[in-house]
């Protein structure tokens, strides 16, 4: 059985007044999704600048990503390039 568990909780539960004990079984379940997977992408100003507005809470997945798109939209633009 898992348990989680944070600080000394025996000697918290001594120095209550009133303490009621029972059991409690749950399904596990590492996250809650609750957050949209969504992202507006707005142009904005000049030279192809753009504006990322992002719904969730895993911000870094989000920046990984446009990264890659900017690299790969570079590599395939360099290949159509004439200069």
């Amino acid at each position: 059985m898992n348990c989680i568990s944070r600080g000394d909780t025996a000697t918290v539960f001594e120095s209550c007044d009133h303490v009621v004990e029972s059991e409690v079984r749950i399904g596990s379940q590492e996250h809650f999704y609750m957050e949209t997977h969504s992202v507006r992408v707005v142009p904005s100003g000049e030279d192809g600048e753009i504006t990322v507005y992002s719904g969730e809470q895993h911000i870094t997945g989000i920046q990984v990503s446009m990264i890659a798109f900017v690299l790969i939209s570079t590599q395939t633009d360099s290949k159509n390039s004439t200069y």
